[in-house]
Protein backbone atom coordinates (compact mmCIF):
# COMPACT_ATOMS: atom_id res chain seq x y z
CA UNK A 1 0.00 0.00 0.00
CA UNK A 2 3.12 2.24 1.00
CA UNK A 3 6.48 2.86 -0.83
CA UNK A 4 9.03 5.48 -1.16
CA UNK A 5 8.86 7.37 -4.65
CA UNK A 6 11.43 7.44 -6.66
CA UNK A 7 13.37 10.51 -8.91
CA UNK A 8 11.51 8.71 -11.68
CA UNK A 9 7.97 8.80 -10.22
CA UNK A 10 8.57 12.53 -9.88
CA UNK A 11 9.59 13.31 -13.16
CA UNK A 12 6.47 11.02 -14.72
CA UNK A 13 4.09 12.40 -12.34
CA UNK A 14 5.71 16.58 -13.21
CA UNK A 15 5.13 16.14 -16.80
CA UNK A 16 2.10 14.45 -16.49
CA UNK A 17 0.75 17.21 -14.61
CA UNK A 18 1.96 19.54 -16.68
CA UNK A 19 0.16 18.09 -19.66
CA UNK A 20 -3.06 17.95 -17.47
CA UNK A 21 -2.94 21.67 -16.94
CA UNK A 22 -2.23 22.25 -20.46
CA UNK A 23 1.03 24.13 -19.90
CA UNK A 24 3.47 23.71 -22.65
CA UNK A 25 7.60 22.90 -21.34
CA UNK A 26 8.36 25.93 -23.03
CA UNK A 27 5.94 27.91 -20.46
CA UNK A 28 6.80 26.09 -17.95
CA UNK A 29 10.85 26.22 -18.73
CA UNK A 30 9.95 30.50 -19.08
CA UNK A 31 8.23 30.75 -15.60
CA UNK A 32 10.42 28.50 -13.84
CA UNK A 33 13.59 30.66 -14.80
CA UNK A 34 14.92 27.42 -16.18
CA UNK A 35 16.18 26.56 -20.22
CA UNK A 36 13.94 24.38 -21.86
CA UNK A 37 16.47 22.27 -23.00
CA UNK A 38 16.76 21.38 -19.30
CA UNK A 39 12.78 20.50 -19.01
CA UNK A 40 13.54 18.22 -22.22
CA UNK A 41 16.81 16.55 -20.00
CA UNK A 42 14.54 16.15 -17.10
CA UNK A 43 12.30 14.43 -18.96
CA UNK A 44 14.37 11.85 -21.10
CA UNK A 45 16.46 10.99 -17.82
CA UNK A 46 13.31 10.80 -15.73
CA UNK A 47 15.46 12.45 -12.75
CA UNK A 48 14.40 16.15 -11.37
CA UNK A 49 17.41 17.47 -9.45
CA UNK A 50 16.31 17.77 -5.69
CA UNK A 51 17.36 21.53 -5.74
CA UNK A 52 14.48 21.62 -8.64
CA UNK A 53 12.32 19.57 -6.91
CA UNK A 54 10.45 22.14 -4.48
CA UNK A 55 10.63 25.27 -7.62
CA UNK A 56 8.70 22.90 -9.85
CA UNK A 57 6.22 21.61 -6.62
CA UNK A 58 6.19 25.70 -6.28
CA UNK A 59 5.28 26.31 -10.16
CA UNK A 60 2.41 23.51 -10.42
CA UNK A 61 0.78 24.42 -7.36
CA UNK A 62 -0.38 20.81 -7.32
CA UNK A 63 -1.16 19.12 -3.84
CA UNK A 64 -0.52 15.81 -5.17
CA UNK A 65 2.90 16.60 -6.90
CA UNK A 66 3.51 18.15 -3.49
CA UNK A 67 3.01 15.63 -1.36
CA UNK A 68 5.22 13.78 -3.63
CA UNK A 69 8.03 15.60 -3.64
CA UNK A 70 7.96 16.37 0.67
CA UNK A 71 7.54 12.43 0.73
CA UNK A 72 10.87 11.94 -1.48
CA UNK A 73 12.69 15.00 0.20
CA UNK A 74 11.89 13.37 3.72
CA UNK A 75 11.93 9.71 2.64
CA UNK A 76 8.34 9.19 3.54
CA UNK A 77 6.56 6.49 1.99
CA UNK A 78 3.76 7.80 -0.40
CA UNK A 79 0.45 6.35 -0.35
CA UNK A 80 -0.29 4.74 -4.36
CA UNK A 81 -2.51 1.86 -4.03
CA UNK A 82 -5.36 2.77 -2.42
CA UNK A 83 -7.23 5.69 -4.77
CA UNK A 84 -9.67 6.98 -2.23
CA UNK A 85 -7.20 7.50 0.19
CA UNK A 86 -5.58 9.81 -2.18
CA UNK A 87 -8.83 11.87 -2.77
CA UNK A 88 -10.82 11.15 0.57
CA UNK A 89 -10.33 12.96 3.43
CA UNK A 90 -12.40 10.77 5.61
CA UNK A 91 -10.81 7.83 4.35
CA UNK A 92 -7.66 9.16 5.00
CA UNK A 93 -8.13 10.09 8.42
CA UNK A 94 -9.69 6.77 9.23
CA UNK A 95 -6.47 5.00 7.94
CA UNK A 96 -4.50 7.08 10.13
CA UNK A 97 -6.52 6.41 13.13
CA UNK A 98 -5.73 2.73 12.26
CA UNK A 99 -1.92 3.22 11.98
CA UNK A 100 -1.74 5.10 15.25
CA UNK A 101 -3.56 2.11 16.98
CA UNK A 102 -1.21 -0.31 15.25
CA UNK A 103 1.69 2.19 16.24
CA UNK A 104 0.22 1.72 19.83
CA UNK A 105 1.23 -2.15 19.85
CA UNK A 106 5.20 -1.08 18.95
CA UNK A 107 5.40 2.20 21.62
CA UNK A 108 6.04 -0.16 24.75
CA UNK A 109 8.54 -2.40 23.04
CA UNK A 110 10.11 0.93 21.59
CA UNK A 111 10.42 3.19 24.86
CA UNK A 112 12.00 0.16 27.10
CA UNK A 113 14.60 0.18 24.61
CA UNK A 114 14.95 4.03 25.17
CA UNK A 115 15.22 4.36 28.44
CA UNK A 116 17.27 1.43 28.96
CA UNK A 117 21.13 2.57 27.37
CA UNK A 118 22.02 -0.92 27.09
CA UNK A 119 21.26 -1.50 23.26
CA UNK A 120 21.15 -4.72 22.49
CA UNK A 121 21.22 -6.44 18.97
CA UNK A 122 17.81 -7.86 19.32
CA UNK A 123 16.66 -4.51 19.66
CA UNK A 124 17.16 -3.44 16.00
CA UNK A 125 14.17 -5.05 14.18
CA UNK A 126 11.80 -2.94 17.07
CA UNK A 127 13.81 0.24 16.06
CA UNK A 128 13.37 -0.38 11.97
CA UNK A 129 9.80 -1.04 12.55
CA UNK A 130 9.25 2.10 14.52
CA UNK A 131 10.81 4.08 12.34
CA UNK A 132 8.85 2.45 9.89
CA UNK A 133 5.27 3.03 11.52
CA UNK A 134 6.87 6.60 11.98
CA UNK A 135 7.65 7.42 8.74
CA UNK A 136 4.08 5.95 7.34
CA UNK A 137 2.18 7.76 9.79
CA UNK A 138 4.44 11.11 8.71
CA UNK A 139 3.46 10.34 5.42
CA UNK A 140 -0.03 9.73 5.90
CA UNK A 141 -0.80 12.68 7.98
CA UNK A 142 1.21 15.01 5.40
CA UNK A 143 -1.27 13.84 2.73
CA UNK A 144 -3.87 14.33 5.00
CA UNK A 145 -3.23 17.97 5.28
CA UNK A 146 -2.55 18.70 1.86
CA UNK A 147 -6.44 17.46 1.11
CA UNK A 148 -7.73 19.33 3.77
CA UNK A 149 -5.38 22.38 2.46
CA UNK A 150 -6.59 21.96 -1.08
CA UNK A 151 -10.64 21.12 -0.31
CA UNK A 152 -10.81 23.64 1.85
CA UNK A 153 -9.02 26.32 0.39
CA UNK A 154 -6.84 27.11 3.46
CA UNK A 155 -3.97 29.90 2.95
CA UNK A 156 -0.89 29.92 4.45
CA UNK A 157 -2.04 32.83 6.39
CA UNK A 158 -4.45 31.01 8.10
CA UNK A 159 -1.67 28.33 8.56
CA UNK A 160 0.72 30.72 9.97
CA UNK A 161 -0.79 33.55 11.10
CA UNK A 162 2.06 34.04 13.81
CA UNK A 163 4.28 34.78 10.94
CA UNK A 164 3.03 38.27 10.17
CA UNK A 165 2.88 39.43 13.59
CA UNK A 166 6.28 38.93 13.39
CA UNK A 167 7.09 40.72 10.64
CA UNK A 168 6.43 44.27 11.80
CA UNK A 169 9.94 43.98 13.61
CA UNK A 170 12.32 42.90 10.50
Amino acid sequence: MHRTVTKEDLASSFFTKLKQKHISAKEAAENMHLAQSTLSMWKEKKDIPDQQLVNAAKYLQDGDFSTQVSNYLFGWPTLIEDKNLNIDPLSLWVHLLIVEKEKSSISYDLEEILVHSNFNISDRSTIISSIRMLQNEAAIENRLSTLLIDNYNITDNELHPVASKFDKYH
